[in-house]
């Protein structure tokens, strides 16, 4: 489907992003301390929300400011402020894959996991190749208990997305609540093959362990994840993967660490 011409204005906030930004900066940003990420993906966060408000005042449209400023509410557990936003940037850009999943991700995360499967599919409708769109309906499938269907767009989440150690992990959750342990194992054994190529996020094999409710490791794994600065632990306070783990003690004492309010 084509997209329809936009009679934008270039932003020259993010021209001058483009031609000057110093790629170093993304490596040396990896060494920073989750406290210290945290801190600076909120500033930009609240920066984004300052670019939709300018263009408010300037009757001008930036959907990224409000899909950027959706992440910022969301981080802090404000889901319908999230979600407003969120629909204001797929007002702006009704045709954009990134933008109907992106509703779909506030949705999932606001517990409102009809309404996250019905966009979600609208988004496959639009480009059934958008891997991020699979594992989102997966994870709101799981949500309603229906862990066949989530297993599919899983495996075709795999398919599209070879090499990525997200996938072994998505598979091995589900397999873990289906109690196909023998399956859900070999994904651990997966991911740690592959750990041995590259690197692989330490809150992946925790995903696998909470399907396998084994509590004590996936807790080490999220220390590790924590020691590996992984930005994953953003989303402590509001995605559902957690909530196995929400009532104890070492996941709120985690939350205050990584700088979020339990």
């Amino acid at each position: 489907m084509s997209r329809p011409q936009k009679n934008f204005e270039p932003d020259p906030m993010s021209e001058a992003y483009k031609q000057h930004v110093d790629r170093t900066l993304i490596r040396e940003n990896l060494r920073l301390s989750v406290e210290v990420r945290f801190e600076k993906l909120m500033r930009l966060q609240e920066f984004a929300g300052e670019l939709r408000r300018a263009g408010q005042e300037q009757n001008s449209a930036y959907p990224v400011a409000h899909q950027w400023y959706s992440n910022y509410l969301l981080a802090l557990g404000r889901s319908e402020e999230a979600l407003a936003e969120g629909k204001r940037a797929l007002e702006l850009d009704p045709v954009s894959p990134f933008m109907n999943y992106h509703m779909g991700w506030l949705l999932c995360v606001a517990r409102q996991f009809d309404g996250a499967i019905e966009q979600e599919r609208k988004t496959l409708e639009m480009d059934p190749g958008f891997p991020p769109a699979h594992a989102l309906l997966a994870r709101a499938y799981i949500a309603k208990g229906m862990y066949r269907e989530a297993l599919a767009e899983y495996e075709k989440y795999s398919v599209l997305t070879p090499g990525n150690p997200a996938a072994p992990a998505y598979l091995g959750y589900v397999h873990a609540r289906l109690n196909e342990r023998s399956q859900a194992l070999r994904t651990l054994e997966e991911l740690r093959l592959l750990s041995k190529q590259r690197y692989v996020a330490s809150s992946y094999f925790a995903f696998v362990y909470i399907g396998l409710g084994e509590k004590d490791q996936a807790f080490a794994r999220l220390e590790k994840a924590y020691e590996e600065h992984n930005s994953y632990l953003y989303t402590l306070k509001v995605h559902p993967i957690w909530d196995p783990l929400r009532s104890d003690s070492r996941f709120a004492e985690l939350m205050r660490r990584v700088g979020l309010q339990p």
